[in-house]
């Protein structure tokens, strides 16, 4: 447990310097800008929470989390890994499942002080209050299954930042809208489905994904195998220096 915590200080005080927070900042920023959006849809359509719900679920889980999660999540281990200066942890008497864990909860902790408040803050902004507990929980479940992803990423690929890229646009954006098979396994659809389940709204949804309750199973289904993915990858891990 000791070696745990340590692993997670490490993460928050350097696997994550002041660029990468500074862009989290940004996107918790476009958050409330997509809030005040909200409002003003919201108030010409009568004041209908479901416009809230929408404008929520396809700007805030399918723009910023991405975009948030994609700053974040290189800094956790791929760019550790291209600088060179992850051999240091990589020799370090400390299990590989316990620097994945440590790096995952790092993330997840920085992550969700900025974006979950932010995300709340905006259906609040936006004229749905009723909605902040599920958008928190969804946002929390959400960011957790994504940087679990790119922790895998930045273990299985040299060039993971480019992975990542072809995970959010390709995978995600294009082959998730058009086959639902492949939109119920990924972050985004599952994260703002989860949260218009939660709603009660019928604006949002993704047919062929689950929503609500069934959506976070997916998502812990996700978070659980990425990590478990990625310890078995840095175990395979040859490092010799920065070319690595």
């Amino acid at each position: 447990m000791k070696r745990l915590l340590v692993l997670i200080r490490y993460t928050v005080q350097a696997c994550i310097p002041r660029p990468q927070r500074l862009g989290l900042g940004g996107c918790a920023a476009l958050a409330l800008v997509f809030g005040l959006l909200a409002r003003v849809a919201n108030t010409a359509h009568g004041g209908e929470g479901n416009v809230v719900v929408g404008v929520a679920a396809t700007s805030l889980f399918g723009l910023v989390l991405p975009l948030a999660c994609l700053v974040i999540g290189d800094a956790l281990l791929a760019a550790d890994i291209r600088r060179g200066t992850f051999l240091y942890t990589y020799l370090s008497p400390a299990p590989l499942a316990a620097v994945v864990l440590g790096r995952f909860i790092g993330g997840v902790l920085v992550a969700t002080s900025i974006l979950v408040p932010s995300f709340t803050l905006a259906v609040v902004i936006g004229g749905d209050a009723s909605a902040a507990a599920g958008i928190a929980a969804a946002t929390f479940l959400s960011l957790a299954a994504y940087l679990a992803i790119m922790l895998c990423l930045g273990a299985a690929f040299r060039r993971a930042t480019v992975a990542a890229l072809v995970f959010v646009l390709l995978i995600e954006r294009l082959l998730g809208t058009a086959v639902a098979s492949i939109a119920q396994w990924t972050p985004v659809w599952l994260g703002a489905n989860s949260f218009v389940g939660w709603s009660g709204a019928v604006l949002g949804t993704r047919d062929g994904v689950p929503s609500g309750g069934r959506a976070v199973i997916n998502l812990v289904a996700i978070t659980v195998v990425g990590l478990v993915i990625a310890t078995w990858r840095l175990s395979k891990l040859r490092l010799s220096g920065a070319s690595d």
